[in-house]
């Protein structure tokens, strides 16, 4: 049986943050003026842990705080929908209400 003792890590360490999603995130703050609802989809399996800190800080920044005044209000509606509830725990249910 052989051990490894070391491991040799790439020089580039991969990442899930590609193009598409870059492109998707620079496309949701130019918009987020013109959006009077946001529906966000979260996994109910992982109810906090899905939350995406980059779409929060889209929510909260100043594109969204410059609305035009002919907006409804100051900030879009936010709805946050959970999938995936027939793979949750259902100890959890009573909790994401």
């Amino acid at each position: 049986m052989t051990i490894q003792r070391s491991f040799t890590f790439p020089s580039v360490l991969p990442t899930w943050h590609l193009g598409h999603m870059v492109k998707a995130i620079r496309d949701m703050k130019q918009r987020m003026n013109d959006v009077d609802v946001v529906i966000e989809t979260r996994d109910a399996r992982l109810p906090l842990t899905s939350i995406n800190p980059v779409f929060e800080e889209i929510l909260k920044g100043p594109s969204v705080k410059n609305r035009a005044p002919s907006a409804s209000s100051s900030s879009p509606i936010r709805l946050i929908v959970y999938n995936k509830k027939d793979l949750a725990d259902p100890r959890l249910e009573k909790h994401s209400r």
